[in-house]
């Protein structure tokens, strides 16, 4: 409706200018042709014949006026038509574009605007669509195959329960041994589900802005020195270091409660890719004002095509991996966004059979 409206104001407005137009060359022309007669007057008037000549003034000035009012119609029509090519040409691409648009609330996000024209706002405003529409078309491509690989990790939980369920109502409660494994698979599955829940409740508050965070000005080596001290506890056959000389008087300012989430994870990780060597090394350092604190392993590693997509939720660098082994594959995207929300960065370098180092940059503090 707007692009319609827009074309009939801006016909208007340059109809308008092309009569003023008209109308100001004409009586340019007029003034001119009567000023130039008065001139002739005035030179009869001198030989003594002025009221002839003033008589056949006005009649060369209506006689003029006669003719100038065709070449004032020809004038306004001939810019109304130049105008209307022009604007009809201007508001192609502006056409094209309501089209697309109303493409895009058909849910078709793959639309792209190619602009064929000389305006140079016309083509920035093209490129800014393209790159919308691409950024709209990603983030539904990406909710797609969260929703599906979510209902796909849910699916699994529910029917080992269910599965479990109809074995022990049929046979498995007169028999101790039978009952006892399938009510501990039950419980496992259960808490393996709520805790993918409780992940994919973090993601749907993260997505919608309403993750909160409590900062406070935390002790880096302390800190570390903490989370790490639980993971030995939970893995006393694994020899867990922490390297903090030069991290000694380093501060940070984060939420305590997510950054050990972010330690925990991996740790966790860290834990179960170096089952043969059973040995973690954290360090942290800090430079020009940026706190680094690295998780290295020396575990089975994994190659570098996998290392942008480790952070991307649901992805197992290994698909052969179950879910009891490598887990929901949602950690190192919490993992992500947690470090993220504090401003900071995360990354991994790896190689087969040589470990995987993850790597986190944070603002640092002197203490």
């Amino acid at each position: 409706m707007k692009a319609p409206k827009l074309r009939t104001a801006t016909r208007l407005a340059l109809v308008f200018t092309a009569i003023m137009s008209g109308a100001a060359v004409a009586i340019y022309l007029l003034f001119v042709n009567f000023f130039t007669i008065e001139l002739l007057n005035w030179e009869i008037a001198v030989v003594g014949v002025y009221e002839s000549a003033g008589l056949r003034t006005w009649e060369v000035a209506a006689s003029s006026v006669r003719v100038l009012i065709p070449v004032l119609i020809a004038v306004i029509l001939g810019s109304f038509l130049l105008s209307s090519l022009i604007i009809d040409r201007v508001l192609n691409p502006l056409r094209e574009m309501t089209e697309k648009l109303h493409s895009i609330a058909g849910r078709n996000y793959k639309t792209k605007i190619f602009i064929d024209s000389s305006e140079e706002e016309l083509r920035e405003y093209a490129i800014a669509f393209n790159d919308m529409t691409a950024k709209v078309n990603d983030h539904i491509e990406r909710q797609k195959r969260f929703i599906s690989d979510a209902s796909h990790e849910l699916t699994t939980p529910v029917a080992v329960i269910a599965g479990h369920s109809d074995m022990l109502l049929r046979w498995g409660k007169d028999e101790a041994a039978l009952l006892a494994d399938s009510l501990a698979t039950v419980r496992r599955e259960a808490f393996a589900m709520n805790e993918l829940i409780e992940n994919l409740l973090f993601f749907a508050r993260s997505d919608s802005g309403r993750q909160q965070y409590r900062m406070r000005r935390i002790d880096a080596a302390a800190f570390a020195e903490e989370c790490l001290s639980e993971q030995r506890l939970l893995h006393p056959d694994f020899r867990i270091e922490l390297d903090a000389d030069k991290g000694a008087r380093i501060a940070l300012r984060a939420d305590a409660d997510a950054l050990r989430r972010v330690f925990r994870i991996l740790l966790d990780n860290a834990v179960k890719y170096s089952e043969e060597t059973k040995a973690i090394r954290v360090s942290l350092d800090a430079d020009e004002g940026t706190a680094r604190i690295r998780v290295s392993d020396s575990g089975v590693g994994m190659e570098r095509r996998h290392l942008e997509k480790i952070f991307d939720r649901f992805y197992r660098a290994d698909d052969s991996r179950t879910r009891e082994s490598g887990g929901s594959g949602l950690g190192l995207a919490i993992a992500k966004e947690i470090v993220g929300a504090h401003g900071g960065e995360i990354e991994a370098d790896s190689a087969p059979g040589a470990g995987t180092t993850v790597t986190i940059r944070l603002r640092a503090y002197l203490r």
